[in-house]
């Protein structure tokens, strides 16, 4: 990869791009290696030939559309949003999700991930709608965790403070490790 096409962070962990909703297209990676530090409302981010998508948030961020054929890691200070519309994917290979608050919500909220791997991290909870099977590991909720799968998947470890829900429209479930931990 030569970079060229490239959207790289340039000024250390100073923000970006500060704006209300974001569109990025690139070729090779978007803050591949380095992420873009961004306080943005909305994130739209394309990769088509090489590299990751790495993107560092302040506030929330309403995931409408992120894709690349590398790794997608979405970090944000607050909660991670869905547009709604359940035609838009975060999609690579590992898709790493973390929020200090929620990803995701219940009802039509659910993070929509197209994945080989999703990690999951968040201090609230965590709702993710994969869109046919994918290893989820870890995936760490401090509140509850509500996966839903329309293929065979495999469930690494998984720990939800409260419940943890996992469904399949398809295929067949197994698991590595699971712990579930209610509290009060």
């Amino acid at each position: 990869s030569s970079g060229l096409g490239a959207i790289t962070d340039n000024n250390g962990d100073d923000d970006n791009v500060i704006a209300d909703d974001l569109v990025l297209s690139a070729v090779e990676g978007i803050g591949d290696g380095d992420a873009l530090e961004t306080e943005v409302n909305s994130l739209n981010a394309t990769n088509t030939i090489s590299g990751n998508i790495e993107i560092d948030n302040t506030g929330d961020l309403v995931v409408v559309s992120v894709t690349t054929p590398g790794d997608v890691i979405i970090t944000v200070s607050s909660s991670i949003l869905d547009d709604t519309n359940e035609t838009n994917y975060v999609l690579g290979n590992i898709v790493t999700l973390s929020a200090t608050e929620d990803i995701g919500s219940s009802g039509d909220g659910d993070i929509d991930t197209d994945a080989n791997t999703i990690t999951a991290s968040a201090g609230g909870d965590i709702y993710l709608e994969e869109l046919d099977g994918a290893e989820f590991n870890p995936i760490t909720a401090g509140g509850l965790a509500n996966i839903l799968a329309h293929g065979s998947s495999i469930l690494g470890t998984v720990t939800a403070t409260n419940n943890f829900t996992f469904r399949t429209t398809s295929g067949a479930v197994s698991y590595t490790h699971l712990r579930a931990h209610e509290t009060g």
